[in-house]
């Protein structure tokens, strides 16, 4: 499915079921996942179902980018990761400092 075809998709979403009720639907999605995860941990569940509800938070919040603004969203992320990305080489800085003074 293009882009454009999945923002239509959206849309007709919206309009059909309104945007609160797929809001509730991202919500129950994103507890399903939650639940696979920890069902995982414990041993009763397995990774192809943790990407099965993958696969439905990630539609779901393609939705909520959507309504809420794609760019900004992107905007955000890129800021955030960008601060992961230095969080975690003070990590491994960190580690390798402590790992130098061990020796």
């Amino acid at each position: 499915m293009t882009e454009n075809e999945r923002i239509a998709l959206y849309k007709d979403l919206w309009a059909v079921n309104g945007y609160e009720h797929q809001m509730h639907v991202a919500v129950e999605e994103m507890a399903e996942l939650t639940s696979a995860l920890v069902r995982k941990e414990r041993g009763c569940s397995g990774e192809g179902d943790i990407m099965y509800e993958i696969a439905d938070v990630v539609i779901c919040m393609e939705q909520l980018a959507l309504h809420f603004g794609v760019a900004k969203v992107i905007e955000l992320k890129e800021a955030k990761l960008q601060r992961l990305k230095e969080r975690l080489q003070a990590k491994k800085e960190n580690i390798q400092g402590n790992s130098k003074t061990e020796d």
